[in-house]
């Protein structure tokens, strides 16, 4: 599990379910931050492929308003290895976070290089979830009035994509691995990338 490196404070699933969410107005719908963590649960079993493994690492900061959560995870491909890629080199991860105080999205992202951190960095290199903007990218969801009808098709869709491209992320991280390179070429590879 990736350390939580910030000022949040660490909860467990029961101090989780006490916080509240803010009441809902005309614009803003806020989700309880266990209703959003339960969310996440539920489309990984619906998925069928993907299982968490061990308890998740959550935090809260901000009095509550802010939420942060760490999954550690298994496909059927990384099912033998306990979710462990190239011997353990790499490991697969869900992020989650959420805040009932407008400052951020519905977010969760996931991948075996993921960041989450109180001062809003947020990062996973395997799938993001949200709608698709212009860009095609994937920013998280707002807290507008059909989040609740519409996030579970979102994670749907979010972890189908991690289920994808695993095996192309295997293959990638095992070339990385078994490619030789001198130091100039580490260089080269480091400094003008």
């Amino acid at each position: 599990m990736s350390l939580m490196l910030s000022t949040c404070d660490s909860v467990s699933r029961e101090q989780l379910r006490m916080i509240p969410a803010r009441p809902k107005s005309d614009t803003h719908e806020p989700i309880k931050h266990i209703d959003f963590l339960e969310s996440i649960e539920k489309a990984i079993g619906r998925s069928g492929y993907i299982e968490t493994v061990g308890e998740p690492e959550l935090g809260v900061s901000k009095d509550g308003e802010h939420f942060f959560g760490f999954m550690d995870i298994v496909t059927k491909t990384t099912q033998t290895t306990n979710g462990l890629i190239l011997d353990g080199d790499v490991k697969l991860q869900i992020i989650a976070r959420n805040a009932n105080d407008m400052k951020f999205l519905a977010n969760v992202n996931g991948g075996t290089s993921t960041m989450c951190c109180d001062n809003l960095a947020f990062f996973g290199n395997l799938f993001h979830f949200g709608h698709e903007n212009d860009k095609g990218q994937r920013r998280g969801r707002k807290h507008t009035s059909k989040i609740h009808l519409e996030m579970p098709q979102l994670l749907d869709d979010a972890l189908s994509r991690l289920t994808d491209q695993v095996d192309t992320f295997e293959n990638r991280y095992r070339l990385y691995k078994d490619t030789p390179v001198n130091d100039r070429q580490m260089h080269d590879l480091v400094c003008r990338s």
